[in-house]
């Protein structure tokens, strides 16, 4: 019965100096998202249709703190965030979105896939993949929220964002 409870505190303890240690490269995430998000409002057909390469970037001191804290969950939902936004990067030339496909089950990935996306090098296309980049975005704040909150978030996050 000792044992069991030290092992239960143990194990509280570790998860709760884990979330500690994610504090900082989720709010540094959370912000990052929040600025991208106000970026997607402002590509245009012609004033801005791409978005910059320092709107796309993360200081890689986020992106190191990231790649040692974060959940696989984070981690996948931001790579495929950032690996989508290439396609809306802009650069000399057209660049393939990137795109990343899992299976989630009670917190589990599976199934985890890369693929080359289309370009998307027409206003109707990018105005779509932008929707689709701003709920993705939206969806990882609420997914960085859930998990910093534990066991007391039950999911429920709405965002209310105007451009």
């Amino acid at each position: 019965m000792h044992s069991g409870r030290t092992r239960a505190l143990h194990e509280r303890s570790h998860a709760q100096d884990l979330r500690d240690k994610r504090a900082e490269p989720y709010l540094a995430l959370i912000n990052w998202a929040n600025q991208l998000l106000e970026a997607l409002d402002e590509l245009d057909e012609v004033a801005k249709p791409y978005l910059s390469v320092e709107e796309w970037n993360v200081s890689p001191d986020v992106d190191n703190l990231l790649d040692l804290y974060a959940s696989d969950l984070i981690h996948v939902r931001y790579v495929a965030l950032r690996g989508k936004l290439i396609g809306l990067v802009a650069t000399d030339g057209p660049r393939l979105p990137k795109l990343v496909t899992w299976t989630e089950s009670d917190g589990e990935l599976g199934n985890v896939r890369v693929e080359t996306g289309s370009a998307w090098s027409d206003w109707p296309a990018r105005a779509e993949a932008r929707g689709q980049l701003k709920d993705d975005a939206i969806g990882l704040i609420a997914q960085v929220r859930a998990e910093l909150q534990g066991r007391t978030s039950r999911g429920y996050f709405i965002i209310w964002r105007l451009s």
